[in-house]
């Protein structure tokens, strides 16, 4: 077996897989800065236009506007009116369809006039929308823990799951904490300290460094072909009693639904590459004789993969089951959509972003319902005994359809790569943490004609690939993408070229991040200490969207 290990190593230190995320509801990933106020857009004939701030200010200079847009927004008069009122009363020899595109940074379809604050999509430094690979391992992270915590209890016969004691007891401890995020971090630090921590390494190391998941890395993920619609659109919040029936929660305040206007992709088909580094994971492996992975086959970006389905499996049942036939008939339509999706992927299910709900981003649906109201109540809004989590964030999109948010299907690219069902590679060796699991099926991506992608990525675009097979023949992506090339030879100053490139020249930079990915191991690490330094002077380095790029060559330093 260890000599089947060094082989590995040696074709393949970095197994690469392309996958493709295909939007069946809506998907938000917000942004740091939160919502926008309505002095930050314009809504006109059913688009929002975003305001940028250079734009603005240029044009209120050359409209001698910038000293009532000062007094108003000082007033207060700005926030609750909005800049389209502001425009409407000082710049009326200035129509919005024409104004509109002269501050603003990008336009988006949806919104009403008066729907008040919006979260936009998270967009990359070059504006466009992009799933942040740090989102996606995430999902992956709670799903290794949930398949560790599965196996656990798949261990008792009956009862609650041998940790809840351990659980109750942190609760219990939690109950003076007044800082609720505080006390959800507390709650699941020791989990991830167990589970994810506690492998060794020979130059020893902080908890984080001995994360046996700093082996997977996730790249950005951006639109296929550049093509995804986002819209604004309304989110409710549908409630649950203990009763069983629906309900649709109200404003604390002044009454009606409550509502949340986001700005989410409801089309379309996001590309990412997961990476599964087998040279650190072997270095791991040697301190750690005795731990393994919980994968019923060698680790892998794809068994990371099937793990996320399986927790979406046993996920999709419990939703289903939530929304029964009791109380809005809007429940019902949720049902319907969960049933119609199960049958139409056949498992191969995505769930991230906005709206994911406690559940799919916790350990949590693996405990027994007392003990995640008694979760809810010290680390979110005490609601007694009522369903934990009582509501769901769902998009009503007409009067026939009523979808949850945040649902992908996933599927790879075609490649000549042995049949999954018959690994290539011995199983992972058992252990306490291990888990045997039948995969849901996943399909391959369905033929598309494509062209590279002008996003910032060193990865290559989503290849031409097969249409759909059984789920017998699923198949990772070749190493180095789908789509044969001749690869390029790393340039003999790769440094060098560091040190000049224009650091805002895109194609310079995917270029030369494709060169590196093609060089010797440190003269590329060398190559991405001297881009971060220099964007760092420059103040690029947050903004930049190539930064998660060079950070992967810089994961060992």
């Amino acid at each position: 077996m260890a000599t089947q290990a060094s082989a590995l190593t040696k074709a393949q230190p970095v197994e690469k897989l392309t996958v493709h995320f295909n939007v069946l509801s809506p998907i938000h990933i917000g942004t740091r800065e939160g919502a926008l106020l309505p002095m930050e857009y314009l809504y006109h004939q059913g688009s929002i236009w975003v305001v940028d701030e250079s734009k603005l200010g240029r044009f209120l200079l050359q409209r001698n506007l910038m000293d009532q847009f000062i007094q108003e927004a000082f007033s207060k008069n700005l926030k609750k009116h909005g800049l389209s009122g502001f425009f409407e009363r000082h710049a009326r020899n200035a129509p919005l369809n024409q104004l509109a595109p002269e501050v603003a940074a990008y336009s988006v379809p949806g919104g009403q006039p008066d729907m008040g604050e919006f979260r936009p999509f998270v967009r990359d430094g070059f504006g466009r929308v992009y799933i942040p690979g740090t989102s996606i391992k995430g999902v992956l992270r709670t799903a290794y823990l949930y398949a560790v915590l599965k196996n656990e209890a798949s261990h008792t016969q009956s009862g609650p799951h041998p940790r809840e004691r351990e659980i109750e007891g942190r609760i219990n401890g939690l109950k003076t904490e007044r800082n609720r995020e505080r006390a959800k971090k507390f709650l699941s630090a020791e989990l991830q300290r167990n589970l994810l921590q506690s492998w060794d390494l020979a130059c020893g190391g902080s908890e984080q460094n001995r994360d046996i998941l700093r082996c997977l890395k996730v790249r950005d993920a951006y639109p296929l072909n550049d093509k995804v619609q986002t819209r604004v659109i309304p989110i409710s919040f549908l409630s649950k009693k203990s009763d069983g029936t629906h309900y649709w929660s109200q404003k604390p305040r002044e009454g009606g639904d409550l509502t949340v206007w986001v700005e989410a992709v409801v089309e379309g088909t996001f590309v990412t590459e997961i990476l599964w580094d087998q040279r650190l994971y072997e270095a791991f492996q040697r301190e750690n004789p005795k731990k393994s992975l919980p994968f019923s086959r060698t680790p892998s970006p794809k068994e990371f993969l099937i793990l996320a389905m399986n927790m979406n499996k046993d996920f999709l049942a419990h939703e289903t089951a939530f929304f029964g036939s009791k109380g809005d008939s809007e429940a019902g339509r949720v049902r319907s959509w969960y049933e119609k999706t199960k049958e139409k992927t056949k498992g191969a299910l995505f769930r991230i972003g906005f709206g994911s709900g406690m559940l799919s981003t916790t350990v949590n649906l693996l405990w027994s319902e007392k003990l995640r109201q008694e979760i809810r109540n010290v680390c979110g809004h005490d609601r007694g005994t009522e369903p934990a989590p009582k509501s769901r964030r769902v998009w009503v999109k007409s009067e026939k359809e009523c979808v949850p948010m945040g649902w992908a299907e996933i599927r790879l690219a075609d490649s000549a790569t042995p049949d999954a069902s018959k690994p290539s590679s011995p199983p992972a060796k058992a252990s306490d943490h291990s888990v045997k699991t039948s995969p849901p099926s996943i399909v391959t991506a369905p033929s598309v004609t494509t062209t590279t992608p002008s996003k910032p990525k060193t990865a290559t675009a989503a290849p031409s690939v097969a249409s759909s097979v059984p789920p017998s023949s699923l198949k990772p992506t070749s190493p180095r993408g789908p789509v044969p090339e001749a690869k390029p030879s790393a340039p003999s100053d790769l440094v060098g070229q560091a040190r000049s490139v224009q650091l805002t020249n895109q194609l310079a930079m995917e270029r030369l991040l494709k060169s590196m990915e093609n060089a010797e191991e440190v003269q590329a690490r060398q190559a991405a200490r001297v881009l971060k330094e220099r964007m760092e002077r420059e103040r690029l380095w947050k903004s930049t969207p190539f930064r998660t790029d060079i950070e992967a060559f810089l994961e060992e330093d």
